[in-house]
């Protein structure tokens, strides 16, 4: 039998451990064996790691930009909740899906460059200017940073960050109308 409990030091302080209790033979019967280790250590290691998820899942969910990861076939494995505030299509809706489908025609061959560079270097990569459509039909620029990340045990994924760039493109080919 194992369990968590606290016990008290010598000082009076009060520590977390954990009671291994198990029955042993004794030429006479049997005897109980109990083993009490202190687990502060871990108890304030696992502490730190909570902290650490929550601190980095909050960066993520209130991130502006869309943070997302897919595997070395273009398969979407996570997009952030910016996806939902920026595409206006929920998360589930495009996880499992391959990005090509997201992505308009013409801008596809760049992105895709990109992802080859990536997974055949293993080095980051930038993607031009690229549209993404909107739940309303229209089409919304973005550009992308993506990192391949290969962790022992899974299979090897890109990380990426896409940053809407929408407003910048507008600006860009009105003033292009403007003086074309």
């Amino acid at each position: 039998m194992e369990y968590e409990t606290v016990g008290r030091r010598k000082d009076g302080s009060i520590f977390p451990k954990v009671v291994y209790v198990s029955t042993i033979p004794l030429a006479d019967g049997l005897g109980t064996l109990a083993v009490i280790t202190d687990i502060s250590e871990r108890k304030g290691v696992e502490q730190k790691l909570k902290e650490s998820e929550a601190k980095f899942r909050t960066f993520v969910e209130q991130s502006t930009d869309v943070i997302f990861t897919h595997d070395v076939n273009g398969i979407l494995s996570f997009v952030s909740p910016a996806w939902e505030r920026q595409v206006g299509i929920p998360p589930e809706e495009v996880v499992g899906r391959p990005y090509s489908q997201l992505i308009h025609p013409d801008d596809m061959e760049p992105c895709l460059e990109a992802l080859s560079f990536m997974v055949a270097t293993g080095q980051p990569a930038s993607t031009p200017p690229f549209r993404i459509r909107h739940a309303d039909g229209s089409w919304l620029w973005f550009q992308a940073n993506g990192t391949f990340i290969a962790l022992p045990g899974e299979a090897p994924q890109i990380l990426g960050i896409a940053h809407n760039i929408d407003s910048d493109q507008r600006a860009q080919e009105a003033l292009r109308q403007a003086h074309g």
